[in-house]
């Protein structure tokens, strides 16, 4: 309804002053419109507007604009946040399309009506202060952890790199950029992205020390062949391109209380990442069929079969099926429900956060995933808000952190930024849409463009252990010099000696070790030529990778031949331990590759 009245220095919120509910939200309303627009209860100011009376103010808000046009209900809300910084576009929507206009007035009718019912559901999706939230906090601590586990990343393949795609590696590097790198080029590019990373993790030249570590990562990743197509490394990629957009650019070193707040858009590219994650990794095991997920038997496997066992893992494989099947629905749960409050207000997002952080914590407990967990972890802080990870700090800390800058930035000054991330996430979401409904149904102008964006890992699809593996068989290597008397090749960190423990490695990723998770998975060594090139290189006696060993029984010397030997391993039970003292029991199976060597 609109009215005309006299005219006024500014626009005026006129609100029941009686309301505790309303009193909450127009002090949200005056956070975000700031000096732009007055605000009043009636029972102050009623007087002067007899025209409109006081149980008509009792009834509704009321806008009066400069003009003297008088705004209530839906319309006098978006009217207010016309005056806020990127407000101005509801009101539009609002004049411009009818049948959103009879929703908000039917909406803000309810709630005029339900004050009391109106008021709980706040407090509970939002909490008793419904001020406009804060992200500078969260940006920074986000921005550390992402360095962090970037640098883990990169730390740990500047170790194995010779040996994985060096010159006389397992996979050689193909040219670069029509450049021949030789393999301290390599190694200088893993080093250079260390230091990149280790400038965000000190938060010095952020926004441009991301780029490079992106930069640096992806070139790597698309010259290692089968060594950097994990989904945790698209994930960091991923991540880095997203967090471009978050992070400050204008200052060398950043200040919490100088720069400006993060662009929503961007934050909202973060949410939907950890979405895309968490629930296509619960989505695919439901999709795939198959019958160990589907019966809740998987964990009855999962923690001896998983690539990299911890010593925790044997203990947790101890429990009986029906706490394995239990931790399989809480695992179903939080991958497929609680991605949901994702997208919901503010205490939604702290309970998907704790769910992604219990969930996180125990892969990581029972399981080697190098950065993996971490990294999740960082994903999932952007699901807070500054007055939430102030609340969770102790009282000296939060103290000294209060004077975070909390100023709302206006749309414009963000455009740019808004933008790009905006497209991305339009991306994420069609790409994260047919990954659910079957990628063959995706049309092919996105398919087209996902083709041609594929080099930048701009975008992944997920979707961890869709299908069980039940069984677990390892690799044995074996050189010999005259193919009688043979001696094996021990790894840092894969199952071997039956009575060696599993160990934990965090943060790092031992590459070889986990690629022979996966040549155990084929029947024999000619279904993958990366295994051949890794006994070849033995044979040639490539210290580079032989170094990526535990022990070379030849100490840099040529074997003549190598032959690879399959045992089928399982994590012994609790009799078995206590009589053989051994984590694992194990039996021959036949050969995985023929002896190779000199004919």
């Amino acid at each position: 309804m609109q009215e005309q009245v006299a005219e006024l220095a500014r626009p005026l919120v006129v609100y029941d002053g009686a309301c505790g509910f309303c009193k909450r939200w127009i002090e949200r309303f005056r956070l975000r419109t700031g000096d732009a627009v007055d605000y009043a209860p009636y029972q102050d100011v009623a007087e002067r507007f007899p025209e409109i009376g006081e149980d008509a103010f009792r009834a509704a808000l009321h806008v009066i604009d400069l003009n003297g046009i008088v705004h209530r209900g839906a319309d006098a809300v978006f009217s207010a946040l016309a005056h806020a910084p990127g407000g101005r576009w509801l009101a539009m929507l609002y004049r411009g399309s009818p049948g959103f206009a009879r929703v908000s007035e039917a909406v803000y009718a309810w709630v005029a009506s339900h004050r009391i019912a109106a008021s709980w559901l706040t407090t509970l999706f939002i909490g008793r202060d419904v001020r406009p939230a804060t992200f500078v906090l969260t940006r920074w601590i986000f921005l550390r952890l992402v360095g962090i586990c970037a640098l883990a990343a990169f730390v740990s393949l500047a170790t194995q790199i010779e040996g994985l795609i060096g010159s006389h590696g397992i996979a050689p590097a193909p040219p670069l950029l029509g450049m021949a790198l030789g393999d301290g080029a390599l190694v200088g590019i893993a080093w250079a992205g260390a230091a990149a990373s280790a400038l965000v993790a000190l938060d010095v030249a952020t926004g441009w020390a991301l780029l490079a570590a992106w930069l640096l990562y992806l070139a790597l990743a698309n010259v290692s062949g089968p060594f950097l197509q994990y989904q945790w490394d698209a994930l960091l990629l991923e991540t880095l391109v997203a967090a471009l957009f978050l992070a400050p650019w204008r200052r060398i070193r950043p200040s919490l209380d100088r720069e400006r707040p993060p662009a929503r858009t961007a934050l909202w590219l973060l949410r939907f990442l950890i979405f895309k994650l968490v629930f296509l990794s619960g989505a695919v095991k439901r999709l795939s069929g198959d019958p160990s997920w589907r019966d809740l038997t998987a964990l009855d496997y999962h923690y001896w079969t998983q690539p990299l066992p911890a010593w925790t893992s044997w203990y947790v494989a101890q429990l009986p099926p029906w706490a394995h099947a239990l931790s399989a629905r809480g695992m179903f749960f939080i991958e497929l429900y609680l991605p949901l409050l994702v997208f919901v207000p503010r205490r939604g997002r702290w309970l998907a956060f704790l769910g992604f952080l219990l969930l996180q914590l125990a892969i990581g407990a029972t399981g080697n995933y190098g950065f993996f967990n971490a990294l999740t972890i960082a994903l999932a802080v952007i699901l807070l808000d500054d007055a939430q990870i102030l609340g969770a700090l102790p009282a000296r800390f939060a103290r000294k952190l209060e004077g975070v800058r909390t100023t709302a930035q206006p749309l414009r000054r963000l455009s740019i930024v808004a933008s790009l991330a905006g497209a991305l996430l339009f991306f994420s979401a069609e790409r994260t849409w047919y990954a659910v409904r079957g990628l063959h149904e995706e049309p092919a102008a996105f398919r087209a463009m996902g083709h041609s964006l594929a080099p930048l890992s701009l975008v992944h699809a997920y979707g961890l252990f869709a299908v069980m593996t039940t069984t677990r068989r390892e690799i044995h290597l074996e050189g010999s010099d005259d193919g009688i008397t043979w001696q094996p090749y021990t790894f840092r960190y894969k199952p071997d000696d039956p009575r060696t423990s599993p160990r934990f490695i965090p943060m790092h990723l031992p590459r070889l070790d986990w690629q022979m998770w996966f040549f155990a998975l084929s029947e024999d060594c000619a279904e993958d030529p990366a295994y051949i090139a890794f006994v070849a290189r033995l044979l040639d006696g490539s210290p580079a990778v032989s170094g990526l060993l535990a022990g070379d029984p030849f100490a840099g010397r040529k074997p003549r031949y190598i032959r690879s030997r399959s045992e089928m391993y399982r994590f012994t039970t609790r009799a078995e331990r206590a009589a053989t003292g051994a984590y694992w029991a194990r039996e021959p199976t036949s050969d995985y590759c023929p002896v190779l060597g000199e004919r």
